[in-house]
């Protein structure tokens, strides 16, 4: 009887880290760290093929990566506005660095047309999912901005909530 629950308990054992280690790599993980591996030895174009591989998984880390890497011209040529699209993605999926820089693009119209009711809104999203950093940019634009934008921004806010 022993023997049969030692079994039993093997088989429950390497069935539930199979299930771990399929579902690690449907979310994109492994490419985004193998992404970053390659990273950090500066060879940009493996990295972003990595990156890219993530975030056909939807990866948001990856994603936003992308954007790092399109905006900066690492493994790509130079391109902001193809590095909006990606920080939007990922913006969109929770990701708060991705929300800050977009907010960031939108402040300044780089790879997008200026908007301060666009940065606004993604500044208050980075800063609700926990970004410490985009507090001073807040308010700043909020001196800069008129109240009707500033509503405007609210009310765009409140559609995001609903949605959740």
């Amino acid at each position: 009887m022993i023997r049969k629950s030692g079994f039993f308990l093997a088989v429950i054992f390497i069935a539930f880290f199979t299930f771990q280690s399929g579902a690690k790599a449907e979310s994109g993980s492994d490419e985004y760290h193998r992404g970053n591996y390659y990273y950090g030895l500066k060879d940009y174009k493996k990295a972003i093929m990595w990156y890219s591989r993530a975030s056909k998984k939807k990866y948001a880390p990856a994603i936003y990566k992308m954007g790092l890497m399109y905006g900066s011209g690492k493994g790509s040529t130079l391109n902001y506005r193809t590095a909006a699209k990606h920080y939007e993605k990922s913006a969109k999926l929770g990701y708060h660095p991705a929300q800050y820089q977009l907010g960031l693009m939108y402040a300044k119209g780089i790879g997008v047309k200026k908007n301060d009711v666009k940065a606004y809104v993604w500044y208050v999203k980075a800063q609700e999912s926990g970004n410490k950093i985009v507090g001073r940019h807040l308010k700043k634009l909020e001196k800069n901005m008129d109240k009707r934008d500033i509503v405007k921004a609210l009310k765009i806010l409140k559609k995001f909530k609903k949605k959740k």
